[in-house]
C-alpha cells in the first residue's frame, strides 16, 4: 500500500482541510471542552460587510470580539437568575469565511458553554443555565449591531462609495471577491453531467421553514438553536467538525458535458440545484475563500482561554476521562525520513517500527498529544482500520519514507500505476472576467 504525502497547507486542499478540522475536533472533545451542555451561536453579517470583513482580518476579528464579549453578558445575566452573582462561561470561537455554495460570507460559529462557572470555596462548579428567549437574542443580535457600527466609524471604514471603487480598481484579489460574494449562475445538472431545464417542485421540497431562537435584524442574523448534552460526546465531536469544515466538498463538485464547473447547492432555488461556473471564475473563488495568513481561524475565550485562571480547573483531563476502555497498540509512522533502497523496500527487509500504545475515547482511539496521525483519526472518525491488510487481515507494518523521485518511478511503475502528470488538453483562450466595482459600507 502507497501513501502520497498531504501539502499541508490551510489554502483550498480538501484533504488537508477534513484532516485539520477532525484532528482539531478530537483535541477540543479531549483536552479542551469541558463534560457541560453546548449551545452553538452563529453569527451572519449583512451583505454590504462581507467583503470589508473579508478583506481586514483586524476587523473580523473585531466582530467575533464584540459577539463574544455580548454573549457571555447574556450568560452571566441568566447565570444570576440561578443564583450565582458573579458566575463566568467559556466558549470556543470559529471563523468561517464561506457559505455553502462556495459564496464569500464571513461569519462566526461559538460553541458556547451553556451555563457558567462559579468557586463554591473549594472547586470550580458549573450551573446549567435556561435557554435564551427570542426577545433575549434579538437584544443581543441589537447590541452586536449597534458595536459593530461604532467599530466601523472608529476605524474610519464608512467611507464614501467612490473612494472604494478607486481603491479597489488596482487589487485583483478584490475582483475574486467581488466574484465570490455573488450566487452566480445556477443551473440543474443531472448524474451524467447534462444541464437540465429546472425542476420547480425542488423548491418546496428544500423550502427553509422559519427557525427558533433565531433574530434578524437589519441583515445581522444570530441563531442559537443548535444544542448538545453534557454526556454526548458523539454529538459534540460531530459538532467540533461541522464548525470547523472545510469550504469545498469534493462529493458536491463534478464537471458538465460541456467543460464547466458544476457544485451542488445545498438549498436549491427556483429548481435550479447547481452553482454552473466557468473554470476560471471557479479558481477566482476559491483564491478569496484562502484564510489571510497569521490569522487563526480557532479562539478561546472565557474560562477556555489560556490567560484564565479558570481553564486547569475546567478543562478535561485525558487521563482521567471516563470513557477510557483498554489500550490498543498502533503503530506510528517513522519520525525521521532516511534514504531507501528501492530492491530492500520492495522486498520488505526494511526495518519495521516498534507499536506504541494509545489509549481509546469512547471507544475510539484517543488523542495521545495535540498532533494525531492518519491512521487514529481515520479509525476514530470512520471507524475504519487502515492499518489492516484488506487482502488477509493482518496488521500493515511501516516500511519506508521514499523521497526520492527514481526510486518513486520504479516503484509505481512496478504496480503498473502513472509516475508522471497527464498532459494538459488543450483549452480555448480564458475569457476576460469583468467585476462588479467594490461595495460599501456607506
Amino acid at each position: 500500500m502507497l501513501v502520497a504525502f498531504s501539502c499541508k497547507l490551510r489554502g483550498v486542499c480538501p484533504s488537508c482541510g477534513a484532516r485539520r478540522a477532525s484532528q482539531t475536533a478530537v483535541n477540543l472533545v479531549d483536552r479542551v471542552l469541558p463534560h457541560v451542555p453546548l449551545r452553538q451561536w452563529v453569527l451572519s453579517v449583512p451583505y454590504e460587510l462581507r467583503l470589508p470583513m473579508a478583506r481586514s482580518p483586524a476587523l473580523l476579528s473585531a466582530v467575533v470580539r464584540i459577539l463574544c464579549s455580548e454573549i457571555s453578558r447574556l450568560m452571566r445575566r441568566l447565570g444570576q437568575e440561578r443564583g450565582i452573582r458573579q458566575g463566568a462561561t467559556g466558549m470556543v470561537a470559529t471563523i468561517q469565511l464561506f457559505g455553502v455554495s462556495l459564496n464569500l460570507n464571513p461569519h462566526g460559529h461559538l460553541l458556547v458553554l451553556d451555563g457558567v462557572y462559579h468557586n463554591d470555596g473549594h472547586r470550580a462548579v458549573f450551573t446549567e443555565t435556561r435557554a435564551p428567549t427570542q426577545s433575549e437574542i434579538a437584544e443581543v443580535t441589537r447590541r452586536v449591531q449597534a458595536r459593530v457600527l461604532r467599530e466601523l466609524k472608529r476605524r474610519g471604514m464608512l467611507r464614501d462609495p467612490v473612494d472604494a471603487r478607486n481603491e479597489a480598481e488596482d487589487e485583483p484579489i478584490i475582483g475574486c471577491a467581488q466574484l465570490s460574494l455573488r450566487l452566480g449562475k445556477l443551473g440543474r445538472v443531472d448524474k451524467h453531467g447534462d444541464v437540465q431545464p429546472d425542476d420547480m417542485d425542488l423548491d418546496a421540497r428544500f423550502a427553509r421553514r422559519g427557525k427558533p431562537w433565531c433574530a434578524d435584524i437589519d441583515g445581522y442574523s444570530l441563531h442559537a438553536g443548535v444544542t448538545v448534552r453534557g454526556d454526548d460526546d458523539v454529538g459534540r465531536e460531530n459538532l467540533c467538525r461541522y464548525v470547523l469544515r472545510h469550504p469545498i466538498s469534493l462529493s458536491r463538485l463534478s464537471l458538465t458535458s460541456d467543460g464547466r464547473v458544476a457544485y451542488e447547492m445545498k438549498y436549491p432555488r427556483r429548481g435550479r440545484t447547481h452553482l454552473l461556473m466557468d473554470p476560471v471564475q471557479f479558481l477566482a473563488r476559491l483564491a478569496s475563500l484562502v484564510p489571510p495568513p497569521r490569522h487563526p481561524l480557532v479562539r478561546y475565550v472565557g474560562v477556555l482561554s489560556s490567560a484564565s485562571r479558570w481553564r486547569e480547573h475546567v478543562v478535561p483531563k485525558p487521563q482521567d476521562t471516563k470513557h477510557r476502555q483498554a489500550r490498543p497498540s498502533e503503530p506510528q509512522p517513522p519520525s525521521a525520513t532516511k534514504p531507501t533502497d528501492v530492491a530492500s523496500t520492495l522486498a520488505g527487509s526494511s526495518a519495521a517500527l516498534e507499536p506504541e500504545a494509545q489509549g481509546t475515547y469512547r471507544g475510539s482511539v484517543a488523542a495521545a498529544g495535540t498532533y494525531v496521525d492518519w491512521a487514529t483519526l481515520l479509525r476514530r472518525v470512520f471507524d475504519v482500520n487502515s492499518m489492516e491488510c484488506p487482502r488477509c487481515g493482518g496488521k500493515l507494518r511501516f516500511i519506508a519514507i521514499i523521497t526520492e523521485p527514481p526510486a518513486i518511478t520504479r516503484i509505481l511503475d512496478s504496480l503498473g500505476l502513472a509516475s508522471s502528470p497527464p498532459l494538459p488538453h488543450a483549452r480555448a483562450p480564458d475569457l476576460q472576467l469583468e467585476f462588479d466595482p467594490v461595495l460599501s459600507v456607506a
